[in-house]
């Protein structure tokens, strides 16, 4: 009598978690790829790769001017007074602490116009996955990183990636 009791109480808790299981369905998505695979993440990408290329050409030109202007001192210092000298050195290193104070302060402009960019793209990301998990009946959806090891069928980014590819086909730059 003990054992079929056992039996049955384990029976019936067997077949409660299996459908307990069975009724949320949970998906891993793997952003890093809609990011840089979809053809707004690409979008983003191409057009902060120009940002940078002109950021770079501008600074390049005023590096330029400035170690000409340092050779320049150079091979005057013993043409020029001490004192003279001394004030165009200074102003040369005023000079060069401005253009590395800009040249930073551009970088940092390129990273939030990309954070911002991002954050576009992901919050229309979450749109079109609030639809397709309404649409689908996926109770939750979990971020590829997260994941130790799952089943391959559990990872739905190809099926969102579609989606996004057709509904988002750019995102503008805030400059």
């Amino acid at each position: 009598m003990n054992f079929f009791l056992k039996f049955f109480i384990t029976l019936f808790i067997f077949f409660f978690i299996v459908n307990a299981q069975s009724e949320e369905k949970l998906y891993y998505l793997d952003v890093d790829k809609i990011l840089n695979n979809s053809k707004a993440g690409i979008s983003i990408k191409n057009q902060l790769d120009q940002l940078y290329i002109e950021n770079s050409n501008k600074l390049k030109k005023q590096q330029d001017v400035l170690k000409k202007r340092e050779l320049s001192l150079k091979t005057q210092k013993n043409l020029l007074k001490n004192d003279e000298f001394n004030k165009i050195l200074q102003q040369l290193k005023v000079d060069i602490n401005n253009f590395n104070k800009v040249n930073k302060e551009k970088l940092n402009l390129i990273e939030k116009i990309k954070l911002n960019a991002t954050n576009k793209l992901m919050n229309e990301v979450k749109i079109i996955l609030i639809e397709f998990s309404d649409k689908e009946s996926i109770s939750i959806v979990v971020e590829k990183k997260s994941i130790i090891i799952g089943k391959t069928e559990l990872d739905i980014t190809d099926d969102v990636l579609v989606i996004i590819d057709k509904k988002i086909k750019s995102i503008k730059l805030d400059k």
